[in-house]
């Protein structure tokens, strides 16, 4: 606490810069987060795969076969799922990035 003091004593507002985040930036651009919401969104019948259900194995072999992702996680599409997509994404309204049709 008085260290904070003493800083603000020394440089006033300057203290107060934002922190720079360090990290590994974001693998997954908002575009495919949304893709895989309106994709996890239909049946798989509505891209012509046989299955009546999304499992997360079937999720994720159709982003990659189709190339909608270069490369992504066993752990992956759980978590967007989870944390949830856009507005967009979830009423179904179109975004950039199409979704293919057929396997």
């Amino acid at each position: 606490m008085y260290a904070d003091l003493h800083d603000f004593a020394r440089r006033r507002l300057s203290c107060l810069t934002v922190p720079v985040t360090s990290g590994r930036p974001h693998a997954c651009p908002r575009a495919q987060i949304e893709t895989i919401w309106r994709l996890a969104g239909q049946p798989p019948t509505a891209v012509g795969l046989p299955y009546g259900r999304w499992s997360l194995a079937k999720l994720r072999a159709y982003l990659i076969r189709q190339r909608l992702v270069k490369a992504i996680s066993r752990e992956h599409p759980p978590r967007v799922l989870k944390k949830g997509g856009t507005a967009s994404a979830m009423s179904g309204a179109s975004s950039s990035a199409p979704i293919p049709t057929g396997p």
